[in-house]
């Protein structure tokens, strides 16, 4: 089941690539203004529907990783135009602090915490690339920082998770901690070179080993080794994207070169 779906995705996500590829990303800075009305629907739907859509019991689809797109290419203009005035208080900091928190809090009340969380991040790097200086992010680290840990506390099942991390997991075996203990387990058993493909025993385990427990199970079949080379890959493809977004030559490309990369490099490190 899971090789068919993947295999299909794959091959969806190919032609995706291959379309977009032909497409000059010039042409989402003329339509910008579109782009962000459509994310904010799809997003003011969302919170009233929930986060998922044709949800099933082993495949669904989640409308906010396009909206997360669509709000990169509209912060990116929006960055783009300000230019030096993204250092003023007023015109640069204060407008992008409302714009992101608006978006964000549609993406909570979804409720995702952690994609907002990703978003404000990746918009952040997008800021400081853009201009801003060290007292701005200071700024925006201290106020945005309160904000995430208020909209953390705000929720029971949040407020657990990061108890749970501040406790130990290995203070609740069998109950809280028990998927990141396992997930522990997992890779105590891969050792340096693992246990071998498919040989998994944590699999049987792990709740949704084949998303939230992938990186374990990983781990397990391939080791240290296996799961360090995960990590150099990510690192390879994030060093290769920061160095297209240098050689772009206008600010508006470069800025969204940035977004897409932080995007899927901190989403990896989370």
């Amino acid at each position: 089941f899971f090789v068919r779906r993947q295999a299909i995705f794959a091959g969806l996500g190919l032609v995706a690539m291959l379309v977009l590829s032909r497409i000059d990303y010039r042409l989402y800075r003329r339509y910008a203004v579109h782009i962000l009305v459509l994310t904010l629907l799809i997003l003011v739907m969302m919170a009233f529907v929930g986060r998922w859509f044709l949800r099933g019991a082993r495949s669904s689809v989640q409308p906010v990783e396009i909206a997360k797109v669509g709000a990169m290419i509209y912060i990116a203009v929006w960055l783009a135009s300000k230019g030096i005035e993204i250092r003023n208080l007023s015109l640069g900091m204060i407008p992008f602090a409302l714009l992101l928190g608006g978006i964000a809090g549609l993406i909570v009340a979804q409720p995702d915490f952690s994609t907002a969380v990703l978003l404000v991040a990746t918009a952040t790097a997008m800021f400081f690339v853009a201009g801003a200086d060290m007292k701005q992010l200071l700024i925006a680290f201290l106020f945005g920082g309160v904000a995430l840990v208020l909209v953390a506390l705000t929720a029971r099942y949040r407020f657990e998770r990061i108890d749970l991390w501040l406790a130990s997991p290995f203070s609740d075996v069998l109950g809280r901690g028990f998927q990141p203990v396992q997930s522990l387990v997992a890779l105590n058993r891969g050792g340096w070179l693992g246990v071998g493909l498919g040989q998994s025993q944590q699999k049987f385990t792990l709740y949704a080993p084949h998303t939230d427990g992938m990186f374990a199970i990983i781990g397990e079949e391939f080791g240290f080794i296996g799961a360090v080379g995960v990590v150099a890959l990510y690192g390879l493809w994030t060093w290769r994207g920061l160095r297209m977004a240098r050689r772009v030559a206008d600010p508006f490309g470069m800025l969204l070169a940035v977004g897409l990369v932080s995007w899927v490099a901190f989403q990896a490190m989370l």
